[in-house]
């Protein structure tokens, strides 16, 4: 199943948030249940806004990984929500987070890719250059970068983009974007996906089950970014044709962009001009 990843690279737009949010619209969406991994490197912030316990959790599980884990086991390690979405939480403490992703973040990307039947969302937090859940970015079938719609976070994002480039593909959710700020950020990053989402995060945190209502323009933001990356997740599915995955070329030149169709277009290159800073 797929790795769908969610990470900032300034300050706190409401990555975790987003991130718990699409976990609860998925099974609408992906017609299978996701588990949400919360791996960010500063600490978790899950366990404590909704009253869940630290333990199991990120920890734990990096300890299995190491020793080897079948990915059937990965729900041990999680928590239900009181919405019943599962959760495996990172440690407040960034020391152990931190800790945890360096020790085991190798064993555990190759463990998510594995999952069958259930899809996987990472919450990064702020995906920091070194970062040691970089090994978990890089299994990702799509990695949406949180931003505010705020000069410096768009130009952090500008900034950054290259090199997040080189880890998964890329895609922006943009809060408390207007549709002329999102034809810009497109045209200066070259991105084609910026997802517009409102800014009104506080009903998931009150109760993680509003998520799926769609009263709020928020809300309803959240759903079609959610039904979005199911897409991509259902693309990503394994075909079970054999004769739709045969290689005829010679195998040394097997992994070659061009060959088995590893490698695309380069971004265009832009500069950015003017979102009002908040």
């Amino acid at each position: 199943m797929a790795v769908i990843g969610f990470a900032s690279v300034h300050g706190a737009p409401g990555t975790s948030t987003l991130a718990l949010a699409a976990a609860h619209h998925w099974p609408v969406h992906a017609g299978r249940p996701a588990i949400l991994v919360e791996a960010d490197g500063d600490g978790g912030v899950i366990a404590a806004r909704h009253g869940l316990s630290i333990q199991p959790g990120l920890v734990e599980l990096a300890g299995a990984a190491r020793l080897g884990l079948a990915a059937a086991e990965l729900a041990r390690y999680s928590q239900p929500m009181t919405s019943g979405v599962p959760v495996i939480v990172a440690h407040p403490a960034a020391e152990q987070a931190s800790a945890a992703l360096r020790a085991a973040a190798a064993p555990l990307a190759a463990t998510l890719a594995q999952l069958d039947d259930t899809d996987v969302l990472v919450d990064f937090g702020r995906l920091r250059p070194g970062s040691p859940a970089l090994a978990i970015a890089g299994v990702c079938e799509v990695l949406v970068v949180v931003v505010r719609c705020v000069a410096e976070d768009i130009v952090t994002l500008l900034t950054r983009l290259p090199a997040l480039e080189r880890i998964a593909p890329i895609e922006v959710a943009l809060v408390g974007s207007a549709a002329n700020s999102i034809a810009e950020v497109r045209a200066t990053s070259g991105l084609t996906e910026i997802h517009p989402i409102a800014f009104d995060a506080s009903a998931v945190q009150r109760d993680p089950a509003a998520a799926r209502s769609r009263r709020s323009a928020w809300a309803r933001s959240v759903s079609a970014l959610s039904a979005h990356l199911a897409g991509v997740a259902r693309s990503s599915d394994p075909v079970d044709d054999p004769a739709d995955n045969s290689f005829d070329g010679p195998l040394d030149r097997l992994g070659e962009p061009g060959v088995d169709g590893y490698g695309g277009p380069s971004r265009p290159s832009g500069s950015f001009s003017g979102v009002a800073a908040a």
